[in-house]
């Protein structure tokens, strides 16, 4: 059995997917299995992805801006639904979510569920939200 087949329910639940500096993402990871399941842990990233399309080839770089433990080494039983909460701070130094003619600088959210013992590939969730420099700040450069 592949986790595939293993895993009925995964995702990232929050109330909004906006956010502005100083105040908390916050939301919670829901996980469901069909069978008994052991995970060496849970984690949650915040991801910044930048493209420039400028030129030939784009440009792409991407970097974790918070890596937070969840759960560490975590059984879940067959059919029960559980879910993880979440609350952190960010901290965005200028680099808020922006969409323009040649650039793009985007925000995601990923959960993975670490299975470092199997040979398989982590099952993983990825929910892209906006952040925003807090009104007022010398980087606001977009009027949120």
């Amino acid at each position: 059995w592949g986790m595939s087949h293993v895993i009925t329910s995964l995702r990232l639940e929050m109330t909004t997917l906006d956010f502005i500096e100083g105040q908390p993402v916050k939301g919670s990871l829901h996980v469901e299995v069909s069978r008994d399941t052991s995970f060496e842990g849970i984690k949650l990233e915040l991801r910044r992805l930048e493209t420039v399309t400028e030129g030939k080839v784009p440009n792409t770089s991407e970097r974790v801006a918070v890596n937070k433990s969840l759960a560490p080494h975590t059984f879940l039983k067959a059919n029960e639904a559980k879910a993880f909460p979440f609350e952190f701070p960010f901290f965005l130094n200028g680099q808020s979510s922006f969409e323009g003619e040649s650039c793009e600088v985007a925000w995601y959210l990923r959960a993975i569920l670490s299975r470092s013992y199997s040979g398989e590939s982590d099952p993983v969730v990825t929910q892209k939200v906006y952040l925003y420099n807090k009104p007022g700040s010398d980087s606001d450069r977009e009027g949120h």
